[in-house]
C-alpha cells in the first residue's frame, strides 16, 4: 500500500472519523486496482482487458473522490450522486420491463424470480454507503 495517499488524507482537517474511513477507503482502493493491474497482465481477450481497466479506471476515480478536500471533494461527491441516480433510474426501467414482460405473459413467474434477483442484487450495489462527508 502507498503510504503517500494515507498520509495526504490524514493531514486533512476534516474530523478524526471522517479521515480515518477515507484513508481505509483510499488504501482498498490502492488493493484492488494493484490486484486488477497483476491480473491485467495475464489477460488476453481484448474485451477481457477493456473490462479490467474500467474496473481500474473506477478505482482511481474513487481515489480520487476519496482524496479530495473542500469545493472539490462536494464537486465529486455531486457527481457521485448523480451517477447513483442515473443507475437507479436504469434499474427501475429495468423491474418496470421485467413485470411488463410477466404481465404480458411474455415470461413466466420462474423467469421473473430469476431477472427479479439480478436485479435486486445489481440495485443492492448501486444503493452502497452513503457519501462519506
Amino acid at each position: 500500500m502507498q503510504a503517500r495517499a494515507l498520509e495526504a488524507v490524514l493531514l486533512r482537517r476534516d474530523g478524526a472519523a471522517s479521515q480515518e474511513e477515507r484513508a481505509a477507503r483510499l488504501a482498498l482502493a490502492q488493493a484492488a486496482m494493484g490486484r486488477l493491474r497483476q491480473r491485467l497482465a495475464g489477460l488476453a481477450r481484448p474485451e477481457e482487458i477493456a473490462f479490467a481497466r474500467r474496473l481500474i479506471a473506477d478505482y482511481e476515480a474513487r481515489m480520487t473522490r476519496h482524496s479530495a478536500n473542500g469545493s472539490r471533494r462536494e464537486v465529486l461527491d455531486g457527481v457521485a450522486e448523480t451517477e447513483r441516480d442515473l443507475r437507479q433510474a436504469a434499474i427501475a426501467a429495468e423491474r418496470a420491463e421485467l413485470h411488463g414482460l410477466r404481465d404480458s405473459q411474455v415470461i413466466n413467474e420462474d423467469t421473473l424470480r430469476t431477472l427479479e434477483a439480478e436485479i435486486d442484487h445489481a440495485e443492492a450495489l448501486v444503493a452502497g454507503p452513503a457519501p462519506v462527508r
